[in-house]
């Protein structure tokens, strides 16, 4: 099993927020969120990938292009950072987070963490 270096509780707070995103994703409807992680190598590391994948609404373009900004949300009020927090905690630990989404058709946030031996 592959370890990360980070403090925990940041990292607790950041797969709650994209939990949360994904959970509210689906609320009004059928659906579910699914959470898988793999190790990979990539150029010569080994990297832990969490792979979070809902079921909802999906985002367009425009959405996608703001979901790192400080206090966007899609929601009537926001609850603040969001993943503009989840973004800065991903980048201090050397990773890269990417979404791939659809309208209608639902969201997978890809996070990519370096290992740790």
């Amino acid at each position: 099993a592959a370890r990360v270096r980070g403090n925990p509780k940041q990292f607790s707070q950041m797969l709650r927020a994209v939990l949360v995103n994904a959970c509210e994703a689906y609320a009004n409807q059928d659906g579910g969120v699914h959470v898988r992680t793999t190790t990979r190598k990539r150029q010569g590391h080994e990297w832990l990938r969490i792979e979070i994948t809902d079921t909802g609404q999906g985002m367009d373009k425009q959405t996608l292009e703001k979901v790192f900004d400080p206090f966007f949300s899609t929601k009537f009020t926001g609850r603040g950072l969001g993943l503009s927090l989840v973004h800065g905690v991903i980048q201090r630990l050397g990773g890269h987070i990417a979404f791939d989404s659809t309208p209608d058709k639902g969201t997978t946030v890809c996070i990519d963490l370096p290992a740790v031996c």
